[in-house]
C-alpha cells in the first residue's frame, strides 16, 4: 500500500474536521492515482456523514438549516451561470448598437429610414439586456446575503466551520438525484431485468416495433440476433 492510500485511510477513520480538511488538500493533489483519488473521495464522503451526524437538538436544527443552505449554494451556482451568459448577451447587444448608430451615420438619404428603425431596435434590445442582466444580478446578491445571514444564525460552531464541500456531499442537488432516477430506469415497466424496478411514468422495451428503451445490460450488439430488426432504442433479447 502507498503511502498516500495509508495516509487516506488513516484519515477515513477519524471523526474530525481536521480529517475532512486534510482529505479536501489530498483531493486538490492533480498527481493522484485513480485508485488513490477512489479512496480519497470515498473516505470524505464517509469522514463528512460521520462529523455531521447531530449530537443534540441544537445540532439537528443545525442541520436542516444547513439542508437549506446547500439548496440556496445550488441555486448560487445556478445564478452565477446565468449572470455570465446575461452578461456576455448584453456586451453582443452593445456592439449591435454600435454598430447601428455607425450604420446610420455612413447611411444615404435612401436607406436612412430603414437604418433609425435598425437603431430603434437594437436600442430595445440592448435596453432588454440590461434589465436582465441587472434583474440576475441583484437575485445573486440577494441569495448571497440570505446565505451569510443563514450561516450566522447556526448555533454551533460544529455546523459553522462545515467547509462547503461538505454539503455537496450531505445534501445532494434535486438535479443529481434526477440524474440517478433516470439512469436507474430502463425505459420499461416490467423489463424483467434483476437491478430495474421499472417506472411507472414510461413505456419501453424491445418489442421489434419501433419501441424506445430496453435494458442497458441486455443490449443485443447484433442487430442481426433480432427477427424483426433493432428497434434502435436498446434491443433486449
Amino acid at each position: 500500500m502507498s503511502t498516500k492510500l495509508e495516509q487516506i485511510e488513516s484519515l477515513s477513520e477519524q471523526n474530525s474536521l481536521e480529517a475532512i480538511q486534510a482529505l479536501l488538500e489530498i483531493l486538490q493533489d492533480e498527481t493522484l492515482t485513480e485508485e488513490e483519488l477512489e479512496a480519497a473521495e470515498e473516505a470524505f464522503e464517509t469522514v463528512s456523514f460521520l462529523h455531521a451526524l447531530p449530537q443534540n437538538e441544537e445540532e439537528e436544527r443545525d442541520v436542516k438549516l444547513c439542508a437549506l443552505i446547500a439548496k440556496r449554494l445550488d441555486y448560487l451556482q445556478d445564478l452565477a451561470f446565468d449572470f455570465y451568459e446575461e452578461s456576455e448577451n448584453l456586451e453582443r447587444c452593445k456592439l449591435e448598437s454600435e454598430v447601428a448608430a455607425r450604420m446610420l451615420e455612413l447611411a444615404t438619404e435612401d436607406q436612412k429610414q430603414d437604418r433609425e428603425i435598425g437603431v430603434s431596435v437594437a436600442h430595445d434590445m440592448l435596453v432588454m439586456a440590461e434589465e436582465s442582466c441587472s434583474t440576475v444580478e441583484a437575485e445573486l446578491e440577494r441569495t448571497n446575503e440570505w446565505i451569510e445571514c443563514a450561516h450566522d444564525m447556526l448555533l454551533t460552531q460544529k455546523y459553522r466551520a462545515l467547509p462547503e464541500e461538505c454539503f455537496e456531499v450531505l445534501f445532494p442537488s434535486d438535479d443529481e438525484d434526477e440524474d440517478e432516477e433516470e439512469f436507474d430506469c430502463c425505459g420499461e415497466d416490467d423489463c424483467g431485468s434483476e437491478e430495474c424496478e421499472g417506472c411507472d411514468d414510461c413505456t419501453g422495451g424491445c418489442n421489434g416495433e419501433g419501441c424506445e428503451g430496453g435494458c442497458e445490460e441486455d443490449i443485443v450488439e447484433d442487430e442481426e440476433e433480432m427477427e424483426e430488426g433493432c428497434c434502435g432504442g436498446g434491443c433486449c433479447k
